[in-house]
C-alpha cells in the first residue's frame, strides 16, 4: 500500500498527465474542456485541501466540492451580472466592518479585468475564475449568517449561535448563483433589524471623519469650562466640531463660550459621562480616544449584532451588561427599559440565551459558598456581630441552623468553609422583594435590590454575576402580561404581605444577556461605553485575522 505522501504524489502525476491530454485535444468544445478543468481543480481541492488560485487560496473544501459536484462539473456563473453585483457587493462590505480581501476581492477585480481584456476564451482562466466566484460567495454567506469570528473561543458556553438548517449549504449556494439575484440575497444574509443598519451608518460617520484627517489630540491641562479662554479651547472646539457641531469660525475661537458648552454636554451624553459642560480628565480622555479606536469599536459591535440578530422571536428582553440596562423588546422595538447593575469584573455576567421562567415575592437568599468564604468570612472574623446586624442564619450541608457562638471562624480564614449563610424576606435582603428566575448553567437571574441609590451611578459593575433591576415591580408586570389579574397595585400586595410566593408567567420569556460597547439610539445619537470586562480586543483581532471557517455546530464548509 502506499504511503500517504506517495499516494499524494502519485496522484499529482495523474493531474499533470490529465493536463497534457487536455492540451492536446483541440477540437474538445470550450464548454466541456471548461468542466473537465474545473473537475481537475475540484480534484485537488478533496484530496490536497490547499489550492491557490492567483494568489488567492480557495478555504471551502467541503461546500464548494459538492456545488460542482452535484452539477456534473458545469460552470456556474454564466450571467455577467451576476459576477459585477458579487464583486460590487464584496467592494462595498467593508461598510458591515468586514474586510473584501476576506472575499478574494483583489483577485476577483484582477481575474474580471483580465477576461474583459481578452475575452473568454480561455477555458483555464475561465474555470478558475468560477471557482473563485463561488468560494467568495461561500465565504461571504458564511459570515452574514455567523460572523467572521467565533464567540466561543472567548465565551465558552455561547449559545446564541445560529444554525444552518434551512436547506443544504451546497443547494443554497446554488440556488443563489442560479436564481440571478446575488445583491439582494446577499443583502437579506445582514441583519434586517434598525439597530444593525443604524450602527451602519455610525462607521460610515467615523470612517468620513477618519478620512478627512481625524481630530487633533487636546494637551493635558487645567480642567476646562465655560468662560475660559486659550488655544486648548480652540483645539476642543475643532476635535467637537466633528463629531457634535461645535460651531466654526463665529466668534472667538479661544473663548468656551455657551455653544461650546452645549457641545461638550452632547458629547458627555454620548459618551455616557456626567453631562456637565466642564472638560475634566474623564472627558478629556474620551476626547481624545482615537477616531481609528472607535472605528474598531463600531466593528466589533457589528459583528456581535450578526452573532444573533436574526430570526428574533416577536417579544424577548436584553440585558445590555456594558450598558448597565435590561430592556423588554416588542417587534424590534424598545417597549420598557431600565437600569441594571451587573457582575462586576471579577465575577463577569456571562453572554447567554435562556427563557424568563417564573418569579419568587419576598424570596429567601442562601449565599453562595464563593461569596461566603470571600466575603462574609472576613467581616465575620473583623465583626463577631455581623450575623446578628444582617439577619443571617447559620446552616450546614444538611440544611440544619447552627448557632454561630460556637464556631471559631478564624479557623477557617484559609480552609475550606463548610457552612452557609441563609437570610429570610425583607427589605435588607440581598435580591430585595421579588427575583426573577431564567434557568441557566450560570446560576445567573434577575433580582430586585436594598441598594436602589447604585442605580444612579454612571458605572455599575458591583454584583456577583447576578443582574440587579431598577423597577423590578414594573418588569413583572411586564411579564405577567395582564393587568387585571396582575397589576402594579397587586403585586406590591403581594409583596407587603411577606409570604414568599413563587409566581409562574403565562408564558416563558426569551431573554439574552448580551454585550455592547457601542449604542446608536432612534435619533441616531451615538453611544461608546466603557469596555469594562476588555473583550472588544478580542474581537477586533479575531476581525483583522485571515479567514477561517469556525465551523459552528456540525456545519463543516
Amino acid at each position: 500500500m502506499l504511503s500517504q505522501m506517495g499516494n499524494r504524489i502519485f496522484h499529482k502525476i495523474i493531474i499533470l498527465l490529465f493536463q497534457t491530454l487536455l492540451l492536446a485535444v483541440p477540437c474538445k468544445a470550450q464548454a466541456d474542456l471548461t468542466s473537465e478543468i474545473i473537475r481537475d481543480k475540484i480534484t485537488q481541492i478533496r484530496f490536497f485541501e490547499q489550492v491557490k488560485l492567483g494568489e488567492a487560496p480557495i478555504a471551502s473544501t467541503r461546500v464548494l466540492p459538492e456545488i460542482y459536484e452535484q452539477r456534473q462539473f458545469e460552470p456556474l456563473w454564466k450571467r455577467a451580472s451576476n459576477v459585477t453585483e458579487l464583486i460590487d457587493a464584496v467592494g462595498t462590505i467593508k461598510k458591515d466592518g468586514l474586510n473584501p480581501r476576506d472575499y478574494h476581492y483583489n483577485e476577483l477585480r484582477r481575474y474580471h479585468r483580465t477576461i474583459q481584456a481578452i475575452g473568454d476564451d480561455d477555458p483555464w482562466l475561465a474555470a478558475d475564475f468560477d471557482i473563485l466566484l463561488t468560494d467568495s460567495l461561500i465565504r461571504l454567506v458564511y459570515h452574514l449568517y455567523f460572523g467572521k469570528v467565533d464567540p466561543t473561543t472567548f465565551n465558552p458556553g455561547w449559545n446564541l449561535t445560529r444554525r444552518f438548517n434551512l436547506k443544504n449549504p451546497a443547494r443554497a449556494i446554488q440556488d443563489m448563483i442560479i436564481g440571478g439575484l446575488i445583491a439582494t440575497t446577499i443583502d437579506s444574509l445582514k441583519p434586517q433589524y434598525p439597530g444593525y443598519r443604524r450602527l451602519k451608518a455610525a462607521l460610515a460617520k467615523y470612517e468620513k471623519i477618519q478620512s478627512a484627517g481625524g481630530w487633533p489630540v487636546i494637551p493635558a491641562g487645567a480642567v476646562m469650562r465655560k468662560g475660559d479662554r486659550g488655544p486648548r479651547i480652540a483645539l476642543l472646539r475643532k476635535r467637537l466640531a466633528a463629531t457634535d457641531g461645535a460651531p466654526q469660525g463665529i466668534g472667538d475661537p479661544e473663548l468656551f463660550d455657551d455653544a461650546l458648552e452645549s457641545a461638550v454636554k452632547r458629547f458627555q451624553l454620548r459618551e455616557e459621562i456626567d453631562s456637565d459642560g466642564i472638560v475634566g480628565r474623564p472627558t478629556l480622555n474620551e476626547l481624545n480616544y482615537p477616531v481609528t479606536g472607535r472605528i474598531d469599536q463600531i466593528r466589533a459591535n457589528l459583528e456581535r449584532l450578526r452573532w444573533f440578530l436574526h430570526d428574533l422571536p416577536e417579544k424577548f428582553v436584553v440585558v445590555d451588561i456594558a450598558g448597565f440596562t435590561l430592556d423588554v423588546y416588542t417587534r424590534n422595538r424598545i417597549i420598557w427599559t431600565a437600569r441594571a447593575q451587573v457582575g462586576d469584573p471579577y465575577t463577569q455576567t456571562p453572554c447567554f440565551k435562556t427563557r424568563l421562567k417564573y418569579m419568587v415575592f419576598n424570596p429567601t437568599w442562601t449565599v453562595p459558598p464563593g461569596i461566603a468564604g470571600r466575603e462574609y468570612l472576613p467581616k465575620l472574623i473583623e465583626n463577631p456581630d455581623f450575623l446578628s446586624e444582617t439577619d443571617l442564619k447559620v446552616i450546614d450541608s444538611d440544611g440544619r441552623e447552627i448557632n454561630p457562638a460556637g464556631i471559631n471562624w478564624k479557623r477557617y480564614a484559609n480552609r475550606r468553609f463548610p457552612y452557609r449563610f441563609f437570610q429570610a424576606p425583607g427589605p435588607e435582603n440581598p435580591l430585595g422583594r421579588i427575583k426573577f428566575i431564567c434557568p441557566n448553567p450560570y446560576y445567573v437571574y434577575l433580582h430586585d435590590t436594598p441598594e436602589a441609590e447604585k442605580f444612579r451611578e454612571g458605572w455599575r459593575a458591583f454584583s456577583a454575576g447576578c443582574i440587579r433591576v431598577e423597577k423590578p415591580l414594573e418588569f413583572a408586570v411586564l411579564l405577567m402580561d395582564n393587568e387585571n389579574k396582575w397589576n402594579l397595585d397587586k403585586i406590591r400586595k403581594s409583596i407587603e404581605s411577606g409570604r414568599t410566593r413563587t409566581v409562574f408567567l403565562p408564558r416563558k420569556m426569551p431573554i439574552m444577556f448580551l454585550y455592547f460597547t457601542v449604542r446608536v439610539e432612534y435619533n441616531e445619537m451615538i453611544h461608546f461605553r466603557d469596555d469594562i470586562y476588555g473583550r472588544d480586543d478580542a474581537v477586533i483581532k479575531g476581525l483583522n485575522a485571515p479567514f477561517e471557517f469556525k465551523h459552528p455546530g456540525e456545519i463543516y464548509f
